[in-house]
């Protein structure tokens, strides 16, 4: 997946998963370097919404954190 693919409004709008399984295999070569891409990928979302989670206030967010009070 690049940077510039829009962002889908809807779940609606996302292709198959299978084809996207395929664009990232050609994209990267292999199985593996496509993993590891992903998994490389799915670690920043995971350090950006901690980031988010601690700079937003359970007020601001009308208690969507659920662990917080």
């Amino acid at each position: 997946m690049t940077a510039e693919q829009p962002i889908p409004e809807s779940d609606e709008a996302m292709p198959d998963d299978e084809a996207v399984v395929d664009q990232m295999i050609r994209e990267y070569g292999d199985a593996k370097s496509a993993l590891r891409a992903l998994v490389g990928a799915h670690r920043t979302l995971e350090r950006e919404y901690e980031l988010t989670h601690a700079g937003i206030s359970y007020g601001f967010s009308r208690g969507w954190h659920h662990g917080r009070r």
